[in-house]
């Protein structure tokens, strides 16, 4: 799918300035799809849409937007759009795609459709970066809705009320900007806040020249300023060469604002210097590396003109966002956790969270996400999972690809193994979940980006059914 001219882009302007627009979203209950779907409902715009199969949805439902289960052709013909919306997890010989196309609809990408949305909002702050985007985001729009700014705020995952969406107003736009395939290179944010960056995507990516390349690329269209991790290896490396305003924030002392961060009681709290003079944060969240989310976001914040009281009232009752280190109950002896880490990195942070809380032998359920991942990650994998006291892994979740040879969940469970990890092999389609319970495990955490589907469910009724017997 092309990217789309100047005078394309002017055109989907001129739509969304038009009323009674109808809008098609192929893949809707995607978060980052479904955020966005949300808004424009909101707007007043005409939505519909489809997704390949019957999945939660994420807020869509609750408006009655009318969405189809199952991708065909007709769906788009039924419904015959003025614009059609595609999430980039589609490829060209999708058959919603081939009858837009047909009929003359013109077709644009959810980052398209995003970026020419911007025109409306007066402030935009973009988050970027490989790993906590959607953490950040979402406490960037706490604290700009504490500081009584009514924040629209758009993330990659749910918010913590059922929708990617926070419905604010038009001075501020806070979201979260992906790097897959440059979709963060169609937004013009005021401000970027540049998280980390780290090797991922390599279906699209070449390695991790390109990858820093697009961040430069996407930190460059801030018009104010970027607010910048100087602690990353990757960022530091980039750092000369962004344009607007660097924004440093660290633990060193050659930045603008500092932070520490300090474990007390199985809490971790952060301490943030800058201008005005540091203030200690204490966090309900788990791990340092949410610790590094607050200190990124209360930053951006402060450097914003946000007030210390603001910060510290939002951050210090900043609850964890659905499947980030999210605690669902207790079973079996066994606190459970639902966590989205889908990356090596992301893995050892959350081990290294539980650790720092004072669980000592975690299990970990790992579906692998994408096979494009696993093959270029693999030794990250091993070691990462190899940390766990026992590391259950499923099959590969494929999302937008297809099978490569000899990369699968069973030979990386044997990889883990043979590594000196414990790593079993666990099918998705397992009719139980005993033997995860039965190797003695202080903390169970189900992790990765995929589907658990009838997993996640078996785990549910089994903490239900525990919290009725007590």
């Amino acid at each position: 799918m092309a990217k789309h001219s100047m005078t394309e882009k002017r055109k989907i302007c001129e739509i969304l300035e038009k009323k009674g627009v109808k809008i098609y979203f192929s893949g809707i209950c995607g978060a980052s799809m479904s955020a966005l779907a949300e808004l424009l409902h909101k707007e007043g715009f005409l939505v519909t849409g489809s997704d390949v199969k019957e999945r939660g949805s994420t807020g869509v439902d609750s408006l009655g937007i009318r969405r189809y289960v199952g991708q065909r052709g007709e769906n788009v013909l039924e419904e015959s759009p003025d614009l059609f919306v595609y999430t980039l997890a589609l490829d060209e010989k999708n058959p919603e795609i081939s009858a837009a196309v047909e009929m003359g609809v013109l077709c644009i990408s959810r980052a398209e459709l995003m970026g020419a949305m911007m025109g409306r909002y007066e402030k935009k702050i973009a988050v970027i970066g490989s790993h906590g985007k959607s953490t950040t985001t979402a406490m960037l729009g706490k604290i700009f809705e504490q500081a009584g700014k009514n924040p629209t705020v758009l993330s990659g995952a749910d918010l913590g009320h059922g929708s990617c969406l926070r419905y604010g107003g038009r001075e501020y736009l806070i979201y979260e900007g992906c790097e897959y395939r440059g979709s963060f290179l169609h937004f013009y944010p005021d401000v970027t806040i540049l998280l980390n960056i780290d090797l991922d995507h390599t279906d699209y990516y070449s390695g991790i020249e390109e990858l820093s390349s697009a961040f430069l690329k996407a930190a460059n269209l801030s018009s104010l300023a970027c607010v910048i991790n100087s602690d990353d290896d990757e960022v530091r490396k980039i750092q000369s060469s962004i344009k607007p305003r660097a924004v440093r924030v660290g633990k060193g002392d050659e930045v603008d604002f500092s932070y520490k961060t300090e474990q007390k009681s199985g809490k971790i709290s952060v301490t943030v210097g800058g201008g005005c003079g540091a203030f200690e944060i204490p966090l309900s969240v788990l791990g340092e590396h949410n610790a590094e989310n607050a200190a990124m976001a209360a930053s951006a914040a402060l450097y914003l003109g946000i007030s210390q009281s603001c910060v510290k009232k939002a951050l210090s009752e900043f609850k964890a966002t659905p499947r980030r280190l999210q605690y669902l109950g207790k079973c079996r002896g066994a606190a459970v956790y639902y966590d989205y880490a889908h990356h090596p990195k992301e893995i050892a942070a959350t081990l290294s969270a539980l650790s720092s809380v004072g669980y000592k032998r975690t299990a970990v359920l790992f579906c692998p996400h994408t096979y494009t991942r696993t093959k270029s990650l693999w030794g990250g994998f091993v070691k990462s999972l190899g940390a766990a006291a026992w590391a259950f892994i499923t099959e590969i979740f494929p999302a937008r690809e297809e099978p490569i040879p000899k990369i699968t969940g069973e030979r990386l469970a044997k990889a883990v193994s043979e590594a000196g990890g414990a790593g079993e092999f666990f099918s998705k389609n397992s009719p139980t979940i005993d033997p995860i319970f039965e190797v003695g495990a202080d903390s169970i955490v189900l992790m990765g980006a995929g589907d658990f589907g009838e997993i996640y469910k078996k785990f549910i009724e089994a903490i239900d059914k525990e919290s009725e017997l007590c």
